[in-house]
């Protein structure tokens, strides 16, 4: 089939796609979610639909496209949605739709179900129910395939500028995104038109003038099996929960990757292109502890993670190194990063989960006029707050210079 029939299909499911969402198609679907969030709105529903449609189709061409990865689509969907599936699988697997084994034949319908709101999840008694087991997924998935092409969203010459300098349709800006999806990051493949008009409807109705402007926050852990357990996965917790909370919550996006090797860094720079890198794990005087192939502590040297910020000035604004003994590297990280936010010997766990809350919090109250000094403030008297002890051990070091908690 041609590039043109490619498009077509595209601005056709664009077309089918941008109507849905009435409130009226949501009957069951808002029930469960209001009891949660009974501020949950009309638009949030539609895109939760989006999202749930979007995750089913993401299932549907990770089973049923086997030679996927042959191709530069197929590459960059693995790259992208991969550690999306080895994520649910890991933290839901008994409910993820992405299941360990295909079913036996091809279904059929899943992602027209999935666009009325009714999707058919794998792993759940109920066969036809709308689940946020589907729509976390599907939320994830979108936001790894803006953060792979904001650069040609957000540009002078992608359809942000559009938006910008004229009055635009929803349908066209919808075509417009899907197109930048569609073309640079996926290639021009047929195969993922569909994948690409999802994704553009998902931003228009995300509200596409927040998403260049939106804050991405890494959040990188490690925790070896040679040194004392800590409580990463409570203090990734938190700070989702204090971004799920926040008034501006749709001005930030968490990304996480857990149980790091030195070998993983790139990949997860240049696919987050993070405004905000968050450590948590061990630190000693060598630097921070990632992990080995086996599992093993592995100290990252600060020289060479300086070495990589330094090509990240464009974007990256700040680094929190939440770990003991972080001086020395927060004072090499400082020279290539304007805020960098670490811990002056040892801390406990509870000071190290409190303080996150505190600083995110404090984030997402403030959106886009977010000022890191003032977050550090809040962060530290959220540990006085919570009577944690080591209150003295964060520090924050700016063009200013660097200061302790007041």
């Amino acid at each position: 089939m041609s590039q043109t029939t490619g498009r077509q299909t595209m601005a056709d499911l664009v077309s089918q796609l941008m109507p849905l969402g009435r409130p009226e198609r949501l009957i069951g679907f808002a029930d469960f979610r209001r009891d949660r969030d009974p501020e949950l709105s009309p638009q949030d529903l539609l895109l939760l639909q989006l999202y749930a449609g979007l995750g089913v189709l993401a299932r549907d061409l990770d089973l049923y496209l086997p030679a996927k990865t042959e191709t530069a689509a197929g590459e960059t969907f693995r790259r992208l949605v991969g550690p999306v599936i080895d994520g649910n699988r890991r933290n839901f697997p008994e409910s993820t739709i992405f299941g360990h084994e295909p079913p036996s034949a091809l279904p059929t319908g899943y992602a027209a179900r999935a666009a009325a709101g009714r999707p058919t999840v794998q792993g759940l008694e109920g066969a036809e129910i709308v689940h946020e087991y589907t729509t976390k997924p599907g939320k994830e998935v979108f936001y790894a395939f803006f953060r792979a092409g904001r650069d040609s969203f957000c540009g002078p010459d992608g359809p942000y500028a559009r938006l910008r300098s004229g009055k635009v349709s929803d349908e066209e800006l919808g075509v417009r995104i899907a197109s930048v999806f569609y073309d640079d990051v996926l290639s021009s493949d047929l195969c993922m038109a569909p994948l690409a008009a999802y994704l553009g409807v998902c931003a228009v109705k995300k509200e596409f003038a927040e998403l260049c402007d939106l804050t991405t926050i890494l959040f990188l852990s490690a925790d070896p099996t040679d040194l004392s357990r800590i409580l990463q996965s409570r203090e990734l917790r938190e700070i989702r929960e204090q971004i799920v909370r926040a008034r501006y919550r749709n001005l930030f996006d968490l990304v996480d990757r857990t149980a790091v090797r030195a070998s993983d860094l790139n990949r997860a720079f240049l696919d987050a292109k993070p405004q905000i890198v968050h450590f948590s794990g061990h630190g000693t005087g060598d630097g921070l502890c990632l992990e080995d192939a086996a599992g093993l502590m592995r100290p990252l040297p600060p020289e060479a993670l300086a070495a990589r910020f330094r090509l990240m000035r464009d974007h990256l604004r700040c680094v929190v190194i939440n770990a003991c003994f972080s001086v020395e590297q927060a004072a090499i990280l400082a020279e290539h990063v304007d805020t960098v936010i670490a811990m002056e010997g040892d801390i406990s766990d509870p000071a190290a989960v409190a303080f996150s809350m505190g600083f995110y919090g404090a984030l997402g109250a403030a959106g886009s006029e977010a000022d890191f000094d003032e977050a550090f403030d809040l962060a530290c008297a959220e540990m006085q707050l919570q009577g944690v002890a080591n209150v003295e051990r964060p520090f924050i070091m700016t063009e200013k210079g660097m200061r302790h908690c007041l």
